[in-house]
């Protein structure tokens, strides 16, 4: 069931602070990654390949979208690079987000931690 709004939480307009530093970015996700205790060394380096175990499509969506909210000079289609995804992937995962954002509780924790570390790393 798709929401009738966008959830704030996904709006573009208040990331304040953006960076178009792909190799930053990068790093960001990587430190998200780090800090997820749920995931195992493994799970982390499948995020950026084709497994599609829910854990792993999850964080990846996550780190997609926030990719997309905090990179925003950044091309889709170069951010899709980075986790050798096609541009379009990058929208499904925003699409899935903005649906598991109202409807998922565990799934809003772990977007609104690695928002946190987002944040605090583009400042």
């Amino acid at each position: 069931m798709r929401p009738r709004s966008e959830p704030d939480e996904l709006s573009f307009f208040n990331a304040v602070n953006v960076t178009d530093d792909k190799f930053f970015l990068m790093a960001i996700c990587i430190e998200c990654l780090n800090d997820d205790q749920a995931m195992t060394e493994t799970e982390r380096e499948d995020v950026f390949g084709a497994n599609r175990r829910q854990l792993i499509t999850d964080r990846r969506h996550i780190l997609m979208t926030l990719c997309m909210k905090y990179g925003s000079p950044v091309t889709l289609t170069s951010l899709a690079r980075m986790f050798n995804k096609h541009h379009a992937t990058l929208i499904n995962a925003r699409n899935k987000c903005a649906n598991l954002i109202y409807n998922d509780r565990h799934f809003t924790k772990t977007w609104k931690s690695y928002e946190i570390k987002f944040k605090q790393s583009i400042q």
